[in-house]
C-alpha cells in the first residue's frame, strides 16, 4: 500500500499460498478476496495496536509507532477497500466513533464514562480544579500530544480533549469514494462500520449455544462474518449431495452444499463438525 504506484480502486487478486510458496491455484472470482479483507479487517482490530475498548465497539488509541508508519491511514484505506470491493463491512467501531467520522471530532462531546484509557479518564477527568486539571494534563502530556491536539486544555474542553482522535484515519477512508457516501447518507452507512445490535438471526438450530452460529456458517461458504455491504454476487445458493458426509463449499460461487444422512443426529453432527473447522481458505 505504500508503494507510489498502488491505487485501491484497482481489482484485487488475491492467492493463498501454503508454508512452501505453493498456492492453491485457483482463480480468484470473489471468495479468496472476501476472505483476504476478512483477515486484513481482524488483523486491524486486534493487532495494530491503534483500537481499544469492547471487541465489537472500538475507538482509536494512541499509538507513536502507526502514527510513524502511516498506519490510521492504511487502516481505513484498507476499511473502505473491503467495502467497496465486495468484501464484509468494519462493523467493529463504537457509534461514537462513527460519529465523529461523520461529524467531525471537534462537534462531539465525549462523556468520561465513554473513555477506556484510565489514564487519561483518572487523570483528567477527575480534575475539579484549573490547578488539579493542569497538573494531570502534565502526567498525560505525552498522551495528549499524540492525539495531535495543539489546543490548551481547560475545564470546558477537558471532555473533548480526551476524544480527539478520529481525524487520524479518516482520509483512508475516502478511497473509492467511501468517506464522502458516509458524509452524505451517515444514518444509511451507519450499518456498516458499528455492530448492529442484532447479528445474522434464524429461527433455527444454528442459534442453539452449544452450536455453530450462522455468522460461523456464513464465513464457511463466503468467506464473510456478516454481509458485504455490496451484497454477495453471485447470490448464495444451497445445493444437495451424497458423495461425501460432510458439507462443501463454494466461496467463489457462495454455494453451499449439504450432505443426506439417515439420521438428523449424525447430519448436525458432521455439519457442526465441518463448519467449526472449516475456516482458513482451502479447507471449506
Amino acid at each position: 500500500m505504500g508503494r507510489s504506484n498502488f491505487a485501491p480502486e484497482k481489482k484485487v487478486d488475491v492467492k493463498f499460498t501454503d508454508d512452501y510458496g505453493i498456492s492453491e491455484g485457483a482463480v480468484d472470482n470473489g471468495g479468496p478476496t472476501r476472505e483476504f479483507f476478512q483477515l486484513c479487517l481482524h488483523e486491524i482490530k486486534d493487532r495494530t495496536g491503534i483500537f481499544e475498548g469492547p471487541s465489537n465497539s472500538k475507538i482509536l488509541t494512541c499509538n507513536s509507532k502507526a502514527m510513524k508508519d502511516n498506519g490510521y491511514y492504511y487502516a481505513g484505506q484498507i476499511m473502505a477497500m473491503s467495502i467497496g470491493h465486495g468484501g464484509q463491512s468494519p462493523c467493529f467501531l463504537s457509534g461514537l466513533l462513527y460519529d465523529c467520522l461523520h461529524k467531525g471530532p471537534d462537534n462531539i462531546k465525549v462523556a468520561p464514562e465513554e473513555i477506556p484509557d484510565e489514564d487519561i479518564k483518572s487523570k483528567v477527568m477527575s480534575a475539579d480544579t484549573e490547578s488539579q486539571l493542569q497538573d494531570a494534563v502534565m502526567q498525560a502530556a505525552s498522551l495528549i500530544s499524540l492525539a495531535g491536539h495543539s489546543v490548551r486544555i481547560t475545564l470546558a474542553n477537558k471532555q473533548e480533549t480526551a476524544f480527539d482522535l478520529a481525524h487520524w484515519f479518516r482520509d483512508g477512508l475516502k478511497a473509492l469514494g467511501v468517506l464522502d457516501e458516509l458524509l452524505r447518507y451517515p444514518v444509511q452507512l451507519k450499518s456498516l462500520f458499528p455492530k448492529p445490535e442484532k447479528g445474522v438471526m434464524a429461527a433455527e438450530d444454528a442459534e442453539c449455544e452449544d452450536s455453530v452460529s450462522l455468522e460461523d456458517i456464513l464465513v464457511s461458504f463466503s468467506g464473510c462474518e456478516s454481509l458485504p455491504a455490496l451484497g454477495f454476487s453471485p447470490k448464495p445458493s444451497l445445493e444437495f449431495i451424497s458423495y461425501s458426509r460432510f458439507p462443501v463449499a463454494n466461496t467463489c460461487e457462495n454455494i453451499l452444499r449439504i450432505p443426506f444422512h439417515n439420521a438428523y443426529s449424525d447430519f448436525k453432527t458432521d455439519m457442526d463438525f465441518a463448519i467449526r473447522n472449516s475456516p482458513g481458505f482451502g479447507r471449506a
